[in-house]
């Protein structure tokens, strides 16, 4: 769908499959790598903003924290920006 806001929170990416799946998404551009408090702040706006999510999807321009790779959550994707380099070939 797009990005998302409301009186509580904003989401860089709210979509809904045909099925009627939530994903969720958070993009940040940061010279760091994303770690796991991250991923707990977006569930927090989710709940505030009473979004019931599926999926969680985090882009990151520098990537992981190894806390956060090797997490095993089950509804969680994680895309680094190299992940989208075959697009532009």
């Amino acid at each position: 769908m797009g990005s998302y806001w409301d009186k509580n929170s904003e989401f860089d990416i709210l979509a809904k499959t045909e099925d009627n799946r939530v994903i969720l998404g958070e993009c940040k551009y940061k010279n760091r790598k994303i770690c796991k408090s991250e991923l707990s702040k977006l569930k927090l706006k989710a709940k505030e903003s009473n979004i019931n999510v599926n999926i969680y999807a985090l882009f990151s321009k520098n990537g992981f924290s190894n806390e956060l790779q090797n997490s095993n959550i089950h509804n969680l994707l994680l895309f680094k920006l190299k992940d989208f380099s075959k697009l532009l070939y």
